[in-house]
């Protein structure tokens, strides 16, 4: 019966960003952000649990008061935490606007089967890109260390240094300032 869907991601306070969105069509709902508390995926979420919701308006403290409308038209819904290790890391949600009752106990089951796999798949992509980045930072020592044991002067060494700190932050520009030890000053 699901018209809509949502993967919810959580920050380090706890609360759920959409992170991906089918069946909407305002695009500021891939900008919302759910504090704790704040909608029936934060039932899910926070008490580890998937949970239905028959009616959304029925059910007193379910209901999101964002300025997103279309977030607001919600007839019945399931949500479905996204747990690893015993953490919960976001929720998986669907629901279907204008109608009561739409989600039973066997949609919920499919729900909690698919938010199993959905969560080992989305740690799986998390520790690939933190496993990429630390290579990448190792990569980075590793040319500034054999620049610095080649660059026989100063003036040698410092580009290398500041490239590769560009490199691995992922800035447009950097600067090196020194004191002069016969001046005191900073250049």
């Amino acid at each position: 019966a699901a018209q809509r869907g949502s993967i919810l991601l959580a920050d380090d306070e706890g609360s759920l960003h959409v992170s991906a969105v089918w069946g909407y069509a305002d695009p500021r709902i891939r900008t919302l952000v759910f504090p704790p508390g704040a909608g029936y995926s934060n039932i899910a979420f926070h008490e580890r649990r998937a949970v239905v919701i028959r009616d959304v308006h029925a059910t007193a403290g379910e209901t999101y008061q964002g300025d997103v409308l279309e977030s607001l038209d919600q007839g019945s819904a399931i949500a479905a935490p996204l747990i690893v290790k015993d953490r919960p890391i976001g929720v998986i949600a669907v629901d279907t606007p204008r109608s009561a009752n739409a989600f039973d106990d066997g949609d919920l089951d499919l729900l909690q089967a698919m938010a199993s796999s959905a969560a080992l798949a989305i740690e799986n992509a998390r520790l690939f890109n933190n496993t990429r980045q630390r290579l990448s930072e190792i990569q980075a020592v590793h040319t500034v260390s054999s620049a610095l044991r080649s660059a026989q002067t100063l003036g040698q060494a410092l580009p290398i240094i500041l490239d590769q700190l560009m490199e691995i932050m992922g800035a447009g520009g950097a600067t090196l300032e020194m004191v002069d030890t016969l001046t005191g000053e900073i250049v």
